[in-house]
């Protein structure tokens, strides 16, 4: 039986919870990772490159399966059962695995209370639980007996210090902290007060810098609804962090979360940071409820990419933002980055830029290899006539049903179990996941081109060509 997102939103909104008749069963849940717990969790030390998922921050699970045992830990490493997540690079290379401990709280939540680590390479175990990186692509899995039941890609940079006198090193981690925020109040309780939650940093050489950040919630007519508090100043760590604004009435009058879902309204949220332009999140409330949208649909993505935030946190994703603020200088001659890295643009932020503009100047060739099928409306050609025509890398990796392109400083990835792909860390959706055909696996012809800044046109005769700077390749 196939459950409509309808249908799994009426029965379930989130969890669940409501009064289900004498007898009734509610319909299995997917098992999931609170977004909130992982962002928090997954984290790599800005100076040491040492990475964790078992930091000060405790990750929390839901909908797991009901264990036999009664122990303290029912989800443990030793004798109980087994959850838990490994660490690999992005051309699939397994890194590190960590076994986690999970007890339960109130139904559905489990927290990882620990975690045995271990180096895949050489088989023996981390006491740290950190595990050192370099610079580059990385994805954290999640597992239960059943399979894989949630992904969590990332990526990991390094700052060098100019500084002869001081040559420390820096590491930092980009993915999905710079882009998602979420509202937030207790119990689901209208009451209670509201507040806006998000993971900054300061991706610089100082290990701490001050900057005033504002919040203001506007709706369509342009007309302020409430803001964070004013006159505020926040500590921006090397490292993500969650930071949690109170948000008020103007004037500074306290509200609850039921003042602003009293109006059926679409709104903007906007920050500010050091009085600069971070970004922009819209909205709709309708009912008296935050109304979910993209990866916090349940049912309209894949559950390996679903945001899950429980019955009191509504996530949504920055739409575009400003030119991000400039650092001071560190000392001793190192120039400090923006404090919260934010992307010039939504487009930015999402796709590979745009190549330069350039005239073709060689002959039109035809693409070996490239026999073209249609699926659902889309053409589909072979995964390596396209990207190695465009000069790519690529990667199939049956194991994890993984192809990962790379050329130059572009990545992208693709499933062929997942709707979404990842271009450079993004999260953008795709017309029409990867397929295999009779040992053939087949990508999006016009996703997979464009992903590498390239332009495909179709004639009247139904010639495909594809513009890369100056070649121009042909799929009859």
């Amino acid at each position: 039986m196939r459950w409509s997102v309808a249908a799994l939103l009426a029965v379930t909104v989130l969890f669940a919870f409501a009064p289900m008749p004498a007898g009734a069963q509610p319909p299995p849940m997917p098992p999931g990772i609170m977004f909130d717990s992982l962002l928090g969790g997954a984290t790599i030390y800005s100076n040491t490159g040492n990475f964790t998922i078992a930091g000060t921050d405790r990750i929390t699970a839901v909908f797991l399966p009901t264990p036999q045992n009664q122990a303290y830990y029912p989800y443990n490493p030793s004798d109980g059962e087994k959850l838990w997540a490994v660490l690999s690079s992005a051309d699939g290379t397994q890194i590190a695995q960590f076994d986690l401990w999970a007890q339960q709280r109130p139904a559905p939540y489990w927290v990882v209370d620990d975690a045995w680590v271990k180096n895949l390479a050489t088989g023996e175990g981390i006491e740290t639980k950190q595990v050192p990186l370099q610079p580059g692509n990385y994805v954290v899995d999640f597992f239960l007996p059943t399979g894989r039941f949630y992904t969590f890609p990332f990526s990991v940079t390094k700052l060098d210090s100019a500084d002869p006198f001081n040559p420390q090193s820096y590491w930092f981690m980009d993915g999905p902290w710079r882009d998602w925020g979420c509202f937030n109040y207790a119990d689901a309780n209208p009451e209670r007060p509201l507040s806006w939650v998000i993971y900054l940093r300061n991706m610089g050489r100082d290990a701490r810098v001050s900057v005033p950040i504002q919040v203001t919630v506007a709706d369509a007519g342009g007309n302020v609804v409430c803001t964070s508090r004013s006159g505020v100043t926040w500590d921006l760590m090397r490292e993500w962090k969650r930071h949690e604004f109170e948000m008020v009435r103007p004037g500074e009058m306290i509200m609850s979360a039921g003042d602003l879902l009293s109006r059926d309204v679409s709104y903007t949220l906007r920050m500010t940071v050091n009085g600069e332009s971070y970004g922009t999140w819209p909205f709709q409330v309708a009912n008296g409820q935050f109304q979910y949208a993209g990866r916090t649909v349940r049912g309209a993505v894949e559950p390996l990419q679903f945001i899950e935030g429980g019955t009191h946190q509504w996530w949504y994703v920055r739409q575009e933002s400003g030119q991000a603020p400039a650092a001071p200088a560190a000392p001793g001659g190192a120039q400090g980055a923006a404090p919260t890295e934010a992307p010039a643009t939504a487009a930015a932020a999402e796709a590979p830029a745009a190549p330069a503009a350039t005239t073709p100047t060689g002959a039109p060739e035809v693409i070996p290899g490239a026999t073209r099928i249609t699926i659902n409306g889309n053409t589909m050609v072979p995964l390596r006539s396209v990207f190695e025509w465009l000069g790519a890398e690529v990667k199939w990796i049956p194991q994890a049903l993984t192809i990962i392109a790379t050329r130059g400083d572009d990545v992208v990835l693709m499933r062929t179990d997942s709707d979404e792909a990842t271009v450079n860390m993004r999260p953008v959706p795709l017309p029409q996941r990867p397929v295999q055909q009779n040992g053939v696996t087949y990508v999006p012809l016009r996703f997979s081109a464009e992903a590498f800044g390239a332009t495909v046109a179709v004639d009247a005769a139904g010639t495909i060509s594809i513009t890369d700077g100056t070649r121009v390749g042909i799929i009859r």
